[in-house]
């Protein structure tokens, strides 16, 4: 039974080891896909400036437009704008964030297709950081740890039941 519960805790440890890996392989696709942002914010804006336009006036003639195309365009440029907002921001969170808490601040909030390629994509790797060898600790500790509140429990309740025989 105990030889069980270490070899899960071996198991959660490798499998929470890889946390800094694939916040890292997610944080090169989230710069990838600002870089792709970038340019189609930096255009729009440049030609709304042209007009005399801030981006909120650009946006509200797309949605005044009789055009459903156009209505349909500034939408999904609106879309856009929400998408590069939030990845930029994130981005900025995980600058600033240390290393044990980054993988924490994916999971909290990541980028729906980001989250689904870079599982798709990812690549295990040997966790040669501080942050993997913590990250493989806690995945070891909390399966111990679960199994010392599942040893408890079981003693109480079977206390309980030998208590309520009497």
């Amino acid at each position: 039974m105990f030889r069980a519960h270490i070899l899960v805790g071996v198991a959660a440890a490798l499998v929470l080891s890889q946390a800094p890996e694939f916040e890292q392989q997610y944080s090169q696709r989230l710069g990838g896909a600002i870089g792709e942002l970038e340019p189609i914010v930096a255009n729009f804006d440049a030609d709304a400036q042209r007009a005399s336009l801030t981006r909120e006036e650009a946006l509200a003639i797309y949605g005044r437009s009789h055009e459903q195309f156009l209505k349909d365009r500034g939408k999904s440029m609106l879309q856009v704008f929400d998408r590069y907002d939030r990845l930029v921001r994130q981005r900025d969170a995980l600058e600033n964030a240390g290393a044990l808490s980054r993988p924490a601040l994916v999971m909290s909030s990541p980028d729906g297709k980001l989250l689904a390629d870079t599982r798709r994509a990812f690549a295990p790797a040997v966790p040669l950081s501080l942050a993997g060898l913590v990250y493989a600790v806690l995945g070891f500790a909390l399966v111990l740890l679960g199994r010392g509140a599942a040893r408890q429990l079981r003693r109480l309740f079977g206390r309980l039941r030998y208590a309520s025989d009497l």
